[in-house]
């Protein structure tokens, strides 16, 4: 958020004052004012070139908001933002719906990093006309005008929400309690349940980031969190927000908000008092039953897909909604307790580089340590006489690469710049770990959280693979011996006891009862895939039954 702001707070005789912008001193020429000019204006805006585009909307739209002449006709005026900046939104969502972290070419970051901008801006515009509306009293006849005003700025800082998840950048400190307070402005002049736009209210738009949030955006797979955004869009009306006295003594799906906190909700204590005033009980447990038939459904494959998915593969959304169900419902609690610790590891990230240092056994060449430097070492390798891999010349980076946590399950890994484009959510990476013997140990694991703290660190949250991991080669099987696949690279995992063995191939491999040929300890195996049991756009991991044995 813009600094330089007029923070005013709700007292006991003055009505509550929105946070905006603190006004130029001087009237800058070039605001427009009128509307009719400012639409013509807009008209003229380069569409073709949206960099240039996005920063002539965000100096128009800043310098607006700090004019202090009167501007009567703000409204109006912020009605004329809203085509470029959907078209401008369409453009950062489409992009980082396609990059690993936000560090792609230069255009790219700075459409998002704009839009991001702009949306501040917009809700700054929408505060005003809030503030405005309320020195002036709400009346009957401009409740519609003040409760547009409302959605619209609730609106703008869910869409840079939105954006700052999908890039994996912290959202801002200050947007739950700028979103409680808008809420509670609905709710005091009764606004919550009107219908503003194409069947949607301002409860409706506050339940699905309350449910969003909920989630843990930063543990979704790269483009997950707007399939959960477009989903709750038709879902989010079946969870229930609503003032009670005391917490109820099942707290299953059950979240409590403070409307004077800046937190998202959080799990309650049974039987906890509440303030009326100040506390909502947000229960889940309908929506979750919704989404575990929708689950059942897609499973099962009963009659159409649920509205909101129809663009999702269904492993993509069956796996939607095991997160959801896990987040709202289940609500695990960490097994094993963080310790801090800090000091440099070795990495390295993608299942062939995975495969290929685990048949070494270490990170060394030829029986050295590899002279890695404070970012990378490229290191090539020839595949063709391991397992009847195909491919030669195989390029590999070794990273060394900061430790600040660890835990039985995993560890959190603190990166520099410049940041790996292809190092996601659901990326498979193997670390080199010390033991309490002072050995050296490559732990493979799965990256299950990342945020972009600053342009100077990335943060990832790494979940071990427990259990034995082998590398293998795998290829899918066909009777016709003349048309042949290459061999790629693939883990079998034994997690031990009676857990099932599973595979872990390249995404888009896995095909419900495929028979592969499967390479391992120098014999080469047929299996065929059963159930699915995870997918992540780098890997998928499937339960197997082994047909025979060749020799």
């Amino acid at each position: 958020m813009t600094s330089n702001l007029q923070d005013v707070v709700k007292t006991s005789s003055t009505p509550v004052r929105l946070t905006v912008p603190a006004r130029d001193t001087v009237e800058n020429p070039n605001v427009e004012t009128n509307p009719a000019k400012l639409h013509q204006w807009v008209e003229q805006l380069p569409f073709a070139h949206p960099s240039r585009m996005a920063e002539a909307l965000l100096t128009s739209l800043f310098q607006l908001n700090r004019f202090p002449g009167a501007v009567t006709k703000r409204s109006e005026l912020m009605a004329c933002y809203q085509l470029p900046f959907t078209s401008l939104y369409r453009l950062a969502r489409k992009t980082s719906n396609s990059k690993a972290s936000q560090t792609p070419g230069q255009q790219q970051a700075n459409i998002s990093a704009l839009t991001i901008q702009i949306t501040t801006e917009l809700a700054y515009g929408y505060k005003l006309i809030i503030n405005e509306m309320l020195e002036q009293r709400v009346k009957a006849t401009n409740k519609p005008q003040f409760c547009n005003a409302i959605y619209s700025a609730i609106n703008a800082i869910t869409l840079e929400q939105m954006l700052e998840y999908s890039e994996f950048i912290p959202d801002s400190k200050t947007a739950w309690r700028e979103i409680y307070q808008l809420y509670g402005l609905a709710e005091q002049y009764h606004l919550e349940h009107a219908i503003v736009e194409e069947e949607t209210s301002i409860s409706l738009l506050f339940k699905r980031i309350l449910l969003i949030v909920l989630i843990d955006p930063y543990r979704l797979q790269l483009g997950e969190v707007w399939s959960c955004y477009e989903y709750l869009a038709h879902w989010a009306v079946k969870a229930d927000l609503q003032q009670q006295a005391v917490v109820p003594k099942d707290i299953t799906g059950v979240f409590l908000l403070d409307l004077q906190s800046m937190q998202p909700p959080k799990p309650p204590k049974p039987g906890q008092k509440l303030q009326p005033d100040r506390h909502r009980i947000f229960s889940v447990a309908p929506l979750n039953l919704i989404v575990h038939q929708h689950m059942r459904q897609i499973r099962n494959e009963e009659g159409s897909t649920p509205n909101g998915t129809a663009h999702i593969p269904p492993n993509e959304i069956n796996q939607m909604f095991r997160h959801m169900l896990l987040a709202w419902h289940v609500r695990p609690t960490r097994r094993s307790e963080r310790q801090e610790q800090y000091g440099t590891h070795l990495a390295a990230y993608g299942l062939s580089a995975v495969t290929n240092f685990l048949l070494q056994g270490s990170f060394c060449q030829n029986g050295q340590t590899a002279n890695i430097g404070d970012t990378c070492e490229d290191t090539d390798q020839t595949l063709e006489e391991r397992h009847s891999f195909r491919r030669e010349n195989v390029h590999f980076e070794v990273h060394r690469w900061r430790i600040y946590n660890r835990s039985t399950s995993g560890v959190g890994i603190i990166i520099p710049p410049p940041f790996p484009t292809k190092l996601q959510v659901g990326q498979i990476i193997l670390i080199e770990i010390d033991t309490n013997q002072q050995d050296k140990h490559l732990m493979p694991g799965t990256v299950r959280r990342i945020v972009e703290r600053d342009t100077n660190t990335l943060e990832a949250g790494v979940q071990f693979i427990h259990g034995r991991v082998s590398p293998i080669s795998i290829r899918p099987y066909n009777i016709d011996t003349s048309v042949t696949a290459d061999f790629q690279h693939a883990l079998a995992l034994n997690p031990g006891g009676k857990a099932s063995r599973t595979l872990l191939t390249p995404h888009g491999m896995y095909k419900r009862q495929q028979k592969f040929m499967l390479g391992f300890g120098g014999k080469t195996y047929l299996v065929q895939a059963s159930k699915l049991a995870e997918s992540t756009p780098i890997f998928d991991r499937f339960e197997y039954q082994e047909i025979i044995l060749e020799k």
